[in-house]
């Protein structure tokens, strides 16, 4: 039996305590992920109820379904943590490129309100203990810059 949507699913009860093994549904297990995905908690707390239950009536495929999504989410957090970073390192340096632009140039520094060297010294103090050797140096950098 096909499942047409998430909400029809979750609302009939029997589904959620069946604990029998239901892997003759194919792809069961993703179409209660994907439901994780839905702005309402009540939605929410049914699939991780129902997902444990569906896993209790064949542990030997729904066990390692669920240790592998844990495991894929921790790993895509990682990478996301260092793509983040990157982008951090990349923007900081963009920061000091403009004030390198403002040093040789002569530009005038009354052009920046002070709400923006607030701002970016906020910026810079809040990345200075950054896990990031090179995000450390570029805020120096940009401490230096500033302090010309």
């Amino acid at each position: 039996m096909p499942i047409s949507s998430p909400e029809r699913f979750f609302k009939d009860k029997q589904h959620l305590a069946l604990r029998k093994d239901l892997s003759s549904h194919a792809h069961l297990e993703n179409f209660v992920i994907e439901s994780f995905q839905f702005p309402f908690e009540e939605i929410k707390s049914a699939a991780f109820y129902a997902l444990g239950n569906i896993a209790v009536g064949n542990l030997s495929k729904y066990l390692p379904f669920i240790l592998d999504q844990i495991d894929n989410l921790l790993l895509h957090f990682l990478k996301e943590i260092v793509n983040q970073q990157k982008k951090q390192y990349l923007l900081l340096h963009s920061l000091k490129e403009v004030y390198c632009y403002i040093v040789r140039q002569s530009v005038d520094k009354a052009e920046f309100q002070d709400s923006s060297v607030e701002k970016i010294l906020n910026l810079l103090s809040n990345h200075c203990e950054s896990e990031g050797e090179g995000v450390c140096s570029v805020v120096a950098e940009c401490l230096g810059k500033i302090a010309l």
